[in-house]
């Protein structure tokens, strides 16, 4: 859930929310400076849930998920992308997509299960998060959004996938 607005409305509502957060009731400027001030601790529990997923196999080889999703960001002056920019870049690393359309040539079957391993879940977190923006600005900020956002999906697949029990377990241990 993206806005903190909301987040304060769950808390006092949704009784799965209530039991997580011991019946607190924080409200959203807590939850917003929470979010703001706490980004490196929520990326490093996304990346130690992944971990935590390996240990349990669920995960048997490393993977890597990149979507082409178009998200809305601040974009200054010194860091955004004109056409030109664009073509610069595209010739410096055109060898690169050319080795990758070869790969995609070489196996079609690729695209295939690449849709059906990697849309999934961004279309998911797209559609929870309120499709299109992020809220903060700057990219730590943004990447903390995203890593919650990662944590979010990655929580409900789990529990979807072992059960409570099992990941409690696992959390644990």
């Amino acid at each position: 859930m993206q806005s903190s607005r909301r987040l304060e409305r769950e808390a006092g509502r949704n009784v799965e929310v209530m039991w997580l957060l011991d019946r607190l009731a924080p409200d959203h400027k807590t939850i917003a400076d929470s979010r703001k001030d706490n980004g490196v601790a929520l990326r490093n529990v996304c990346a130690r849930f992944v971990e935590l997923c390996r240990e349990m196999g669920l995960l048997a080889t490393s993977s890597v998920a990149i979507d082409g999703s178009k998200f809305k960001a601040v974009n200054n002056r010194d860091k955004n992308f004109t056409k030109a920019k664009v073509q610069r870049r595209r010739a410096q690393h055109e060898h690169l997509l050319e080795a990758v359309q070869q790969r995609l040539d070489a196996n079609p079957e690729a695209i295939r299960q690449r849709r059906e391993t990697f849309e999934h879940p961004f279309g998911t977190m797209k559609a929870r998060m309120g499709a299109t923006h992020f809220l903060t600005k700057t990219l730590p900020k943004v990447a903390a959004e995203m890593a919650l956002s990662v944590l979010a999906y990655n929580l409900t697949r789990v529990m979807n996938i072992v059960g409570i029990k099992p990941l409690i377990a696992a959390i644990a241990a």
